[in-house]
């Protein structure tokens, strides 16, 4: 529970000075629904390499807060004593985003970068092999005009193993989000 204190304290912390700092845009009437797919891949740690993929339905009833919810599977790779593994598990979660604004990158073809904070925790679901409960805290990059549709995401995730055999670990992720 202190984790995830503190990775919204480090969240909303950001948000609080980029609203000075951020260039302010209009505010466009588009639909409040937003269905994304994203594949992260953790940085590897103690011969452990996770890879994350997402499905996400975000609501979005006000300008820049909204609601998340995921659906998602994770893959370990392992290699104990020379012998290669890996387990695997689907995930639920869900959690708030907190959009800070935009970057603008050529105001004659209006192309800006779209920055988005996020919030998410979830568990593991079903009998899996690796059981765990996760807490993540992110930040999205999406461009507003040309390739809309790809993004980038970065972030720091804790899993709270609840299997003695696997620890648990921290680590950075970088991966991609593709908006439908």
């Amino acid at each position: 529970m202190k984790k995830m204190i503190l990775a919204l304290m480090c969240m909303i912390a950001p948000s609080v000075f980029a609203q000075n700092s951020v260039e302010k845009t209009t505010v466009k009437k588009s639909c409040p629904f937003a269905l994304d797919f994203s594949f992260n891949s953790m940085a590897k740690h103690n011969d452990k390499q996770v890879f994350n993929s997402n499905i996400r339905l975000s609501y979005t009833p006000v300008w820049r807060l909204g609601i998340v919810g995921e659906l998602g599977g994770s893959l370990m790779l392992s290699k104990q004593h020379g012998i290669k593994d890996w387990d695997d598990a689907t995930t639920l979660g869900g959690g708030l985003t907190f959009r800070l604004g935009e970057i603008s990158l050529d105001k004659a073809t209006r192309q800006s970068l779209r920055m988005t904070l996020n919030a998410t925790m979830g568990s593991t679901v079903g009998k899996t092999s690796w059981n765990y409960t996760y807490y993540d805290a992110g930040l999205t990059l999406m461009p507003t005009a040309n390739l809309n549709w790809i993004g980038l995401n970065l972030g720091y995730r804790h899993c709270n193993s609840h299997n003695n055999l696997i620890p648990n670990f921290s680590g950075i992720y970088g991966g991609f989000t593709f908006k439908f």
